[in-house]
């Protein structure tokens, strides 16, 4: 396959799914619509070792991996899912001493020549902070936004612990996205059987 040469200009198709404590779903896939930004980092940190007046040895001290995540609006019902929060039988949402869930991601970064799938196998995200102001002259739009910190697990077919997968379909085909799907929420994607375009 040929070297992507063209930069990401698009965010898309950001799902997520509750696992259990076996890391088994125990929902299907849900989308939250309205992705307007992402950023993912690694915590990395390069060790030296010093003698004789130099550097002697390095080595990299490598962390989870965490993903702030801005929408256009999160809806109560994903807020409830995501971080955990109960509902009584009136449907009102109670917010405390709350556990997130442990949740599987799977988003898009898409660009001219095709897509790049992100699958984040395992993680919680923190509460969403809740804003608002006044409408005045000017319409604002509000936003949300929630981080959330992936582990590393073990996940078969590599060596070692791995949080995250990546993979590029060019357009007008699915295979990353089919694959990483399916390895992060451990069912086929919808469309794999009548194979659509992207």
């Amino acid at each position: 396959m040929p070297k992507q040469t063209t930069s990401f200009t698009g965010l898309d198709n950001f799902n997520y799914k509750v696992l259990n404590e076996d890391g088994a779903g125990v929902k299907t896939p849900e989308r939250i619509k309205g992705l307007q930004e992402i950023t993912i980092s690694k915590e990395q940190e390069v060790v030296k070792a010093h003698g004789d007046n130099r550097t002697m040895e390095t080595a990299v001290s490598n962390g989870d991996v965490e993903i702030e995540s801005g929408f256009h609006t999160l809806s109560l019902e994903d807020r409830t899912a995501l971080f955990g929060l109960e509902v009584d039988e009136d449907g009102i949402v109670a917010v405390g001493n709350d556990t997130p869930n442990d949740v599987a991601v799977l988003l898009e970064r898409t660009s001219a020549e095709g897509r790049e799938v992100v699958g984040l196998i395992s993680g919680k995200f923190t509460f969403a902070e809740v804003e608002g102001s006044t409408t005045s002259d000017e319409i604002e739009f509000s936003r949300q936004s929630t981080t959330g910190t992936f582990i590393p697990k073990d996940v078969e077919g590599y060596d070692k612990p791995k949080a995250m997968y990546l993979g590029f379909d060019p357009t007008g085909t699915n295979t990353a996205l089919h694959s990483i799907w399916k390895k992060v929420f451990g069912e086929e994607h919808p469309d794999a059987v009548t194979e659509p375009t992207v």
